[in-house]
């Protein structure tokens, strides 16, 4: 009789867990969905509300860019993206902090096609998810290294 309150307490216990992380899941799905259309249409509005005061960026050539010069690199950039996908997304939710890992595929007009690795962290705050950190890897380099050695 035990084990039977033990589960009944558990499976009354996960479920919510689950529920509740599931949200968090989407809300951060929607957060990036948002920062992604803003580096479409050069919101930058949304890319101010939506990165946190603290972020800093891992750009694919090594530099370092923090929220201010992220915005103004977005904003001042001549290169008109006409898409921007996802894909191998993932989003692992603990509590107030998500990692999101996956593959970012753009293409530009007058340029080739361009995809990059990349892990973002997230954090929740008052006014919702921000996100704090960016790391990217640009595949095409990282495979023709890859290959050479």
């Amino acid at each position: 009789m035990r084990w039977v309150a033990i589960l009944v307490v558990l499976v009354g216990v996960f479920p919510k867990t689950s529920l509740a992380q599931s949200s968090s899941e989407q809300e951060v799905k929607s957060a990036l969905d948002q920062i992604r259309q803003a580096l479409i249409h050069k919101d930058t509005d949304t890319l101010e509300r939506l990165y946190a005061d603290g972020f800093v960026a891992v750009n694919p050539d090594g530099t370092i860019a923090d929220k201010a010069d992220r915005i103004k690199q977005q904003s001042q950039s001549q290169v008109k993206i006409k898409t921007l996908d996802y894909s191998d997304l993932k989003v692992r939710v603990y509590d107030t902090t998500a990692i999101v890992t996956g593959i970012s595929h753009a293409t530009a007009e007058n340029r080739p096609p361009h995809s990059v690795r990349f892990m973002q962290i997230w954090i929740k705050q008052d006014s919702g998810w921000k996100e704090t950190a960016l790391a990217m890897t640009d595949l095409k380099t990282s495979e023709s290294e890859h290959k050479a050695r």
